[in-house]
């Protein structure tokens, strides 16, 4: 068994943003997908030191088959002082492979306790936002502005090791250790890109609140728990985001129109047809009979004239609507909003929410 170490520090990562000490990366390559019928040849594990703002990176090679017993044992015992897994689809690969293998040689499973954090799930939901074809992880790599020296495939890796194993040559030993290496350096730089899901799950502060009437548009200031690495910008329906560093700027477009509030106990108003609005029985019964009816869920509404800011659910009432059946709802903009700390935080949280809901279905 042969064991590589060395340090680097990526481009994108800002030291310290929400790794610890008790995190780990890693990457296994094999001779195939199915356990039975291959063996581990290579395992890579990264961890981030915070008080250097550097990775220490750490490989554990089989330079021959019989040696995959090694390897296991070895990354068993670095496990021992961390606590959570990070990983690209480990969860679809790497983990049930490495757990069958420790069942194989009866060895514990040194990460059944462990939490895991899988960036290809944390990530899926995003592919559409970001513009990306697939989401193999040198497409994320990619968008993330990480550009790889290796240009293997996994299965092309196999050919690759056995070739090794015949002839012994260093070369084709660099592009193993190379390719596992920059999966694990291409897995840093896609984590520069975490602000963007943390801050659409809500992990935001908000600042002010201001609205433009005559653009009708409100604006949010909002600074992100976790620093961006490189502007970023998306927008949909009337919502429009753009981020730089800390600093997030969210932009609702709203209208300036007749909008109906309908109340929800219809059976105690009266709808009255000349005046296109409804009035309670306890005021209505004094109406000409034969101006008014019995209200219906359809009709029991007052019409109102305001500037109105659309609201993904009733986070703040009145509520009102084009008509009863309608989904999207709306809420008039009081200038006394603007010092609600609580509006600013629920409204702001709901926003992102349904924006990252219609980019990423």
């Amino acid at each position: 068994m042969k064991i590589v170490t060395e340090t680097f520090c990526p481009d994108g990562l800002v030291p310290g943003c929400f790794l610890s000490g008790e995190d780990v990366l890693f990457d296994i390559e094999t001779t195939g997908l199915n356990w039975r019928r291959s063996h581990l040849y290579l395992i890579g594990a990264a961890v981030f030191c915070p008080e250097n703002g550097r990775w220490k990176l750490t490989q554990w090679f089989a330079d021959e088959p019989a040696r995959e017993l090694d390897l296991l044992e070895a990354f068993a015992e670095f496990l021992r002082p961390y606590r959570r897994l990070l990983h690209y689809n480990g969860a679809g690969f790497d983990l049930p492979y490495l757990r069958k293998k420790y069942e194989f040689y009866q060895q514990e499973t040194p990460f059944s306790g462990m939490d895991t954090l899988d960036l290809y799930r944390r990530f899926r939901p995003f592919q559409k936002m970001f513009g990306l074809s697939s989401m193999k992880q040198k497409s994320l790599e990619a968008y993330a502005g990480f550009s790889r020296t290796d240009h293997f495939s996994g299965e092309e890796l196999i050919h690759v090791y056995e070739e090794y194993l015949a002839s012994g040559d260093k070369e084709l030993l660099r592009l193993l250790h190379l390719h596992n290496r920059e999966d694990l350096t291409g897995m840093t730089e896609i984590l520069s890109l975490y602000s963007i899901p943390s801050l659409f799950s809500g992990h935001f502060q908000p600042v002010s609140a201001a609205v433009d009437r005559q653009i009708r548009t409100l604006s949010f200031s909002l600074t992100a728990d976790l620093p961006f690495t490189r502007p970023f910008e998306t927008a949909a329906g009337a919502c429009s985001l753009s981020v730089s560093g800390q600093t997030a700027s969210l932009r609702v477009l709203g209208q300036e129109r007749e909008l109906k509030f309908f109340f929800p106990d219809f059976k105690d108003y009266y709808y009255l047809p000349l005046e296109d609005t409804a009035i309670h029985k306890s005021v209505g019964i004094y109406v000409d009979p034969e101006h008014r009816e019995k209200a219906k869920a359809s009709n029991c509404y007052q019409r109102h004239y305001g500037l109105y800011f659309p609201q993904p659910s009733e986070l703040v009432t009145p509520v009102f609507r084009e008509d009863h059946k309608a989904r999207q709802l709306y809420f008039e903009w009081q200038d006394s909003l603007a010092e609600d700390p609580d509006f600013l935080s629920r409204y702001a949280s709901a926003v992102l929410s349904d924006l990252c809901r219609q980019e990423t279905s």
